[in-house]
């Protein structure tokens, strides 16, 4: 394992510097500083990191503008792996990483690998599912000749997820098994080859990248770059929101997707189905959004299992009111409700709405209006509350009309917050 702060800037972390455990670390812009960083905001000597007990801790030494930590002053503070302390104008996140031989330095995940099918060419050669003992792998146990699969990570509405390891490499990757319903029909197989075609191009440290697809009989299969961190379904299913996630993290979090949408808006890519185990979080805090292949075929085929399904009724709740009409037109702005959607969950502990069941949740995602999130949550603030209720609007024209657009407002609220640019 190995610490690092993350300098953050607008478009994403900018620079590294590593942490010692067995050395106290000075931050300011002095000359005598373990990291000197240049800020006129910033005091000469302005805190000090300790690691204590398994843990890094901040303590401010009095400097003139204060420390603080996911958006709040703080004087000593114990930090968590995704903290974001302020100093001035300047922004640190502390980081964790895991240098296993199987993984891959953070910074370097989402560049295209030698060993690893270009996006050019991410569909592989399909294999035979004869003498297997898992589904779609091959008499060898691989699937696509290449993945072996391990232990069963999630199943979602769409397919099931597997860590596996690619045998060529050695590399850990996650392999996403499609539901087999999603891909019987053949206008939908070349929709969902086109869409892995252009997910594979969207190259950026808060996608998760696509590696390879490919089908073993039946089975239609995607390889991803595995996250070794929890999904924010995880984190709200495991802990419950208000001991987790402060608004600051998810003010964080929010600029994170903000620029992945941002990405997927200049490819001409929508995402459809953003909710809250879609977005992974990474052992040192960076967010990433997953899951770009779904189709518009696909989500039509979702909406007609809606009322069999538990299951998708939950992915129901996540969806802009014009997804909840089959031939409703639907562009980036229904990504960016579907956002807000998640945002507001991490906030007020609970999704924007909840209903008896599929006809009421729909009419109220149709037509109530939305109870602030400070309502369940007191310590929202005013400027990021007024982010999420405007993705939330019923009416895409009342949304921010690009993630371009959300992610400068964003980065306003951050500076109204003490986090910096």
């Amino acid at each position: 394992m190995k610490w690092y702060l993350e300098k953050l800037g607008p478009e994403g972390p900018t620079e590294r510097f590593p942490l010692d455990e067995d050395q106290p670390t000075q931050v300011g812009r002095g000359r005598n500083c373990t990291i000197r960083l240049k800020d006129a905001q910033m005091s000469r000597l302005h805190c000090l990191l300790c690691f204590r007990k398994g843990r890094w801790e901040v303590s401010d030494l009095g400097s003139r503008n204060g420390t603080h930590c996911n958006g709040r002053s703080i004087k000593k503070r114990q930090l968590s792996p995704g903290d974001v302390i302020g100093l001035g104008e300047t922004r640190l996140r502390l980081c964790l990483e895991s240098l296993g031989p199987a993984e891959a330095p953070a910074t370097e995940a989402w560049k295209p690998q030698s060993n690893i099918a270009q996006p050019a060419s991410p569909l592989a050669a399909p294999t035979s599912s004869a003498g297997s003992t898992r589904p779609g792998a091959n008499a060898r146990g691989l699937l696509g000749r290449r993945y072996e699969l391990g232990r069963h990570i999630h199943v979602g509405s769409t397919g099931a997820f597997h860590e596996a390891v690619d045998v060529e490499s050695g590399q850990t990757v996650c392999v996403k098994l499609l539901a087999k319903k999603l891909t019987a029909d053949e206008t939908e197989l070349r929709r969902f080859v086109r869409g892995v075609r252009t997910a594979a191009k969207l190259g950026h440290p808060n996608i998760v990248q696509l590696y390879r697809a490919g089908h073993s009989g039946p089975q239609w299969w995607l390889a991803m770059e595995y996250v070794d961190g929890p999904s924010l379904q995880q984190l709200i299913a495991q802990f419950g929101v208000g001991s987790m996630l402060s608004p600051g993290r998810v003010l964080l979090i929010a600029r994170e997707i903000a620029a992945a949408l941002e990405v997927a808006y200049e490819h001409q890519v929508l995402h459809r189905n953003i909710r809250p185990d879609n977005i992974l979080l990474t052992r040192g805090g960076i967010a990433k959004l997953s899951d770009f292949t779904l189709t518009r075929g696909v989500v039509l085929t979702t909406l007609q299992h809606i009322t069999t399904s538990s299951e998708v009724i939950g992915d129901l709740a996540y969806m802009a009111p014009e997804r909840t009409d089959a031939g409703g037109s639907v562009d980036c702005r229904s990504d960016l409700y579907s956002l807000g959607a998640c945002l507001y969950t991490l906030l007020a502990g609970r999704p924007p709405f909840t209903g008896r069941g599929t006809v009421d949740l729909i009419d109220k995602i149709r037509h109530e209006p939305t109870t602030p999130p400070s309502r369940f949550n007191l310590a929202v603030p005013g400027p990021l509350e007024g982010v999420v209720l405007r993705l939330l609007a019923k009416s895409p024209s009342d949304r921010f009309a690009s993630p371009m657009d959300l992610r400068k407002e964003l980065v306003r609220v951050s500076r109204l917050q003490g986090m910096g640019s």
